[in-house]
């Protein structure tokens, strides 16, 4: 699904600058005062990783109203992302945003009809006398199997991501076993630990073969 909608890169960067802010403690706080400051009307910006792909409509609506100030904010960090100035890049990340509410909107309806057999917002089926409801429960709870298998791309991403991005925070159980010795090892290196948050994250990872589990 993710190569279907071709917006795979639009997810990666997303999650890579709002981690960006949120990976060191004191990114987090200048940007935090950022937020605080007169010209802006928004709060703290939230913390992706800790979210599933069906309900980050509104955490991917909240990087788009944010869009700007993270822009400034993150070339005085000298990381500048000069797709936030991109219009063809917005134009897809805007579309992202839209189309994850409504995916979000939609699953929603289809738990409330397999769970508790309400179809308040099916209106053609609502206005049937319905014989058997229980029946297309069971439909809709097949529909959100597939659901969930559509977009199970998007969730093993996410730990790749977090992986390269908060590599000393990660849950060693989430990673493959083929590399969980290995990932133990690199967390207790503490010069390694000292050279991962000096160098960018593109440097490290060339020479991190552990990364592609």
């Amino acid at each position: 699904m993710r190569k279907t909608l071709g917006l795979e890169n639009i997810m990666k960067l997303i999650v890579e600058a709002v981690n960006f802010i949120r990976a060191k403690g004191i990114n987090h706080r200048e940007f935090k005062h950022v937020l605080t400051e007169p010209d802006s009307e928004y709060g703290d910006v939230l913390y992706f990783t800790a979210f599933r792909w069906l309900s980050r409509g509104a955490v991917l609506k909240r990087v788009w109203m944010l869009r700007e100030e993270m822009s400034c904010f993150m070339d005085e960090k000298g990381n500048k992302v000069p797709e936030f100035q991109n219009p063809v890049w917005l134009s897809d990340f805007a579309f992202l945003v839209d189309i994850t509410t409504h995916l979000n909107s939609l699953n929603s309806t289809l738990q409330g009809a397999a769970v508790k057999n309400n179809f308040s917002n099916f209106s053609e089926l609502r206005s049937m006398e319905i014989p058997d409801r229980k029946r297309f429960a069971r439909i809709v709870s097949h529909l959100i199997e597939e659901f969930k298998t559509r977009f199970a791309d998007f969730r093993r991403e996410d730990q790749k991501i977090m992986l390269l991005t908060q590599l000393f925070c990660f849950d060693v159980q989430c990673a493959s076993d083929g590399i969980q010795l290995e990932l133990l090892d690199l967390q207790a290196n503490i010069n390694f630990k000292k050279k991962f948050r000096e160098v960018k994250l593109d440097e490290i990872s060339k020479n991190l073969s552990i990364l592609d589990f």
